[in-house]
C-alpha cells in the first residue's frame, strides 16, 4: 500500500503465511514519495505470505494496492519481495523467519536511500496467515531498538492470520491433529500449538511485541468466517467463540452499500458479513431437503477420499518429517544472529544524522561485517532463494495435498454452496459506475471513489462496536459456549482484544477461502477475494489523510 503524506512516505511490510499446514511465503514492498531536490521521503510497504508459500502468493494485494493507490500525485511505488524464508524454510520458526526478513528489511531502506535518495518516514504492516505472527515478531524487535522513533507506524493489518494459535477442539481426530501439527513441522509448528511461548510473548501487555502493535495508529483484521480450514475463524478474528461451526443454524446478512467490482469476466460484491443483524436461525425454520445431484456427490467424494488418501497421508507425512529435519540441521548448524537493535543504530547514523555521506557496512547471514560486500550495492530484487527445485516441488506437493485432506469432509457441501454462490448475486454487467481499469494485466475494473467512500462507511460501522461481541447476537454466549482456553490462550485473547481492532468477517465464496482471501492463485481463482482485498485498499485510501490530520490521542 501507499502512503504519501505531503513529502512523506512510508513502508508497507506485507507478510503472509499460513498457519498450522501451510507454510510462509514473503512477498511484497510499495514505497511511494514525492522528490525533494536531491532525494525524498517515502511510504515503505512489505507483503509476507505462508507456509510452503512464495512470494507469488501476495501479488494480487500488491497489485490492488497499486490499481488503488496509485494514481496518488507525485508518488511511486516499489515492490520488494523478501526471499529468504520459503518452501521448507519456513518450518523455522516466527524468530528466525523474522529475524531474517528484519536483515533484508534493513538492507532495503539501506539501498533505498543510497540508490535512490529515498528515505523512509512511514511504515505500514500486512501480514497473511503465518506472517502475520512474523510481523508482530518483527515490530517488536523494531519497538525495542527505537526504529519508531523515526519512522512512524501507521497501519497494520492482518489476512486470516492465528493470533491465538492453533488448536483442534471438540473432534475425535482433534488430540492426533494437535500432536502432530506441534511435532512435524518444524519450530513453526510448536509456535503454533503453543508448544514454544512466542505467541504468549507477542501477546504479552508490558512486552515490546504488544507495545509495538499498540503504536500503530491503526489496526485491520479479516477473517474468514467459513471454508478455510486452515486457520480457524476464532482464531483470526481473535474470538473465544466460534459462531459459524455449526453452518446450519446461521441466518447471515451482508452489509449493504458496497460497490460491484468487476474481475476478469465476472462482476461481483466483497461479502462482508453484517454481524449485528446476522442471527440464529429458528429452530422452526425448514432445511431445504437434499437433492439428488448432492447425494451422487457426496457418494463420489467418498469414493475418492478412499482412494487418495492412503496414497497421500504417507507423502505428506513424510515430506513434513524432511522439512522439520533439514529446519533442525539449519538452525542447529548454521543459527542466524542477528542483532537489531546495532544494526538499526548504525542505519539510523547514516539515514538520518549530520554526516549523510557516512558508509553502513552490511552483515553477513551471521550478522558479522561482510567486508566482501561493503562497495557492493545490495540489490534485494534479484536475491536467490537458494531452495532446490526438489524442495520446492515437494513442498507445494505437501501445501496441496493437505488442504485438500483438511477440506475433504466438507468437499460436497462446499461444491453446493459455491456453484450457487455468484448466480445469487443480482448485480448487472451495465453498471453506472465509472469503472477504472488495473490490476494484474488491467483486468479488474472499479470504481475507485465510490469505493473508498463506502469503505469509509464501512469502517464507521465497524467500528461503533469498540470489539464489543456481546452486540452481535451470533456471539451471544446463551446460545453458543466459548471455547476451552488454557490460561495462556485465554489471556492472549483478553490482552488483544484490548486494542482496537477493525474486525472484518469475511465469506469468500471459494473452496479453499484460506487461498481465496488474498486471491494467492490469481484473480480469476477468487474474484470474490480480489473484489475484498480491493475494499481493504479502498478502506486504507479513505483513511490515508484522516489520519495524517488526526490528533495523535484519538487514534489509539
Amino acid at each position: 500500500m501507499i502512503f504519501l503524506l505531503s513529502q512523506d512516505i512510508s513502508l508497507f511490510l506485507f507478510m503472509g503465511m499460513y498457519y498450522y499446514w501451510v507454510v510462509p511465503s514473503f512477498s511484497s514492498l510499495f514505497v511511494s514519495g514525492s522528490y525533494s531536490g536531491s532525494w525524498h521521503e517515502t511510504d515503505i510497504r512489505l507483503f509476507f505470505d505462508s507456509l510452503w508459500g512464495t512470494y507469488k502468493h501476495v501479488n494480487s494485494i500488491a497489485a490492488s494496492i497499486k490499481h488503488v493507490l496509485g494514481d496518488t500525485a507525485d508518488s511511486e511505488i516499489c515492490i520488494f519481495q523478501p526471499r529468504t524464508s520459503t518452501y521448507f524454510k519456513t518450518y523455522d520458526g516466527v524468530r528466525v523467519m523474522g529475524d531474517r526478513f528484519l536483515k533484508e528489511l534493513y538492507e532495503e531502506i539501506l539501498n533505498l536511500k543510497k540508490d535512490r535518495g529515498i528515505l523512509i518516514t512511514k511504515i505500514s504492516i500486512v501480514g497473511y496467515s503465518l506472517g502475520g505472527l512474523v510481523s508482530r515478531y518483527m515490530i517488536g524487535k523494531l519497538y525495542e531498538a527505537g526504529f519508531f522513533e523515526n519512522i512512524e507506524p501507521y497501519f497494520f493489518t492482518t489476512f486470516a492470520t492465528p493470533h491465538l494459535g492453533v488448536k483442534f477442539f471438540g473432534s475425535y481426530s482433534g488430540p492426533i491433529l494437535n500432536f502432530l501439527g506441534s511435532n512435524f513441522i518444524g519450530t513453526s509448528g510448536r509456535d503454533l500449538f503453543i508448544r514454544n511461548k512466542i505467541l504468549v510473548e507477542l501477546g504479552d501487555k508490558e512486552g515490546p511485541y504488544f507495545k509495538a502493535l499498540r503504536a500503530f495508529k491503526q489496526r485491520y483484521l479479516l477473517s474468514n468466517i467459513r471454508h478455510d480450514r486452515t486457520v480457524a475463524f476464532y482464531t483470526s478474528f481473535i474470538s473465544d467463540v466460534s459462531p459459524f461451526e455449526d453452518w446450519s443454524k446461521v441466518k447471515l446478512q451482508y452489509l449493504n452499500g458496497i460497490p460491484e467490482i468487476k474481475v476478469g469476466d465476472k462482476i461481483v460484491k466483497p461479502r462482508i458479513i453484517d454481524l449485528k443483524n446476522s442471527k440464529i436461525r429458528p429452530t422452526n425454520m425448514p432445511l431445504p431437503p437434499p437433492t439428488l445431484l448432492s447425494r451422487l456427490r457426496y457418494i463420489g467424494i467418498l469414493i475418492l477420499i478412499s482412494f487418495i488418501l492412503p496414497i497421500w497421508f504417507p507423502v505428506v507425512f513424510t515430506a513434513n518429517c524432511i522439512g522439520t529435519t533439514l529446519s533442525y540441521f539449519r538452525l542447529t548448524f548454521r543459527p542466524l544472529e542477528f542483532d537489531s537493535a546495532k544494526e538499526w543504530l548504525n542505519l539510523k547514523i547514516y539515514l538520518f544524522g549530520e554526516n549523510q555521506k557516512q558508509e553502513i557496512k552490511p552483515t553477513s547471514e551471521h550478522g558479522a561485517i561482510d567486508e566482501g560486500t561493503v562497495d557492493a550495492p545490495l540489490s534485494l530484487h534479484s536475491a536467490k532463494t537458494n531452495d532446490s527445485i526438489i524442495s520446492k516441488e515437494l513442498a507445494g506437493f505437501t501445501e496441496g495435498a493437505i488442504e485438500n485432506m483438511l477440506e475433504a469432509p466438507q468437499m460436497n457441501e462446499d461444491l453446493e454452496t459455491v456453484s450457487k454462490s455468484y448466480d445469487n448475486d443480482t448485480i448487472s454487467v451495465e453498471s453506472e459506475y465509472n469503472f477504472v481499469a488495473g490490476g494484474i494485466n488491467n483486468e479488474v475494473f472499479i470504481d475507485i471513489p465510490k469505493h473508498a467512500e463506502a469503505a469509509g462507511k464501512l469502517l464507521s460501522y465497524i467500528d461503533s462496536g469498540k470489539n464489543n461481541e456481546l452486540e452481535y447476537p451470533l456471539f451471544n454466549r446463551s446460545n453458543l459456549k466459548s471455547l476451552p482456553f488454557d490460561e495462556e490462550r485465554a489471556k492472549i485473547n483478553r490482552n488483544l482484544n484490548s486494542l482496537q481492532w477493525f474486525k472484518i468477517a469475511s465469506y469468500v465464496d471459494a473452496f479453499n477461502a484460506h487461498d481465496g482471501i488474498v486471491a494467492r492463485r490469481g484473480l480469476r481463482s477468487s474474484p470474490r477475494g480480489f473484489a475484498t482485498i480491493y475494499l481493504w485498499a479502498a478502506l486504507i485510501k479513505d483513511q490515508l489523510p484522516k489520519l495524517n490530520s488526526a490528533p495523535e490521542e484519538s487514534l489509539i
